[in-house]
This record gives C-alpha cells, sequence and structure tokens, in this order.
C-alpha cells in the first residue's frame, strides 16, 4: 500500500472499490459514495460541505432540501466507516 496521496474528481476512476492509503476526493460526494461497495472501509471521513448560508461558492436550497441532502450523505459515509473509524 502506498503512503501517497492521490486526488479523484471521477468515479470511473475508482476500480472495484480499491481506493489508494489516502484519498482527496473533488466532486459530487454521493457520486463518490456510489462508486464505493457497501463495506466497512474508511478510517476517517472528513468533509467540508456547503453550509447552506450564501456563500459566494455554493448554491443555496432550501433547508428541508439541505437536511436531506446531509443526511443521506451521512448514511452513506457512516456504513462505510470502520468500527474503529472516526
Amino acid at each position: 500500500m502506498s503512503n501517497e496521496v492521490k486526488v479523484f474528481s471521477s468515479p470511473n476512476r475508482i476500480r472495484n472499490g480499491q481506493l489508494p492509503r489516502a484519498l482527496l476526493w473533488n466532486g459530487d460526494v454521493e457520486q463518490f459514495l456510489t462508486a464505493l461497495p457497501e463495506k466497512e472501509t474508511f478510517d476517517l471521513v472528513l468533509t467540508s460541505p456547503p453550509y447552506n448560508i450564501g456563500k459566494p461558492n455554493e448554491e443555496p436550497k432550501e433547508l428541508e432540501d439541505y437536511l436531506s441532502w446531509q443526511k443521506r450523505v451521512i448514511q452513506q459515509a457512516v456504513i462505510r466507516l470502520k468500527p474503529t473509524g472516526s
């Protein structure tokens, strides 16, 4: 296993759920998570979602839509988190 960090921006680059030791994902988190098998994979999940507060680099959503989206993302991340993960 390599110690290098790889930056991915397309789910097509993920082959059979094989990920490098460290990965930076630059893209749609739901596309990324659904491209992975549903198995305990991650030691750590760190996100920086848009906070839905009108920053210039985010598209504001209705609060219920935003919360629904975040719930889906968190559920998808949690099922892929190792029991010892954070």
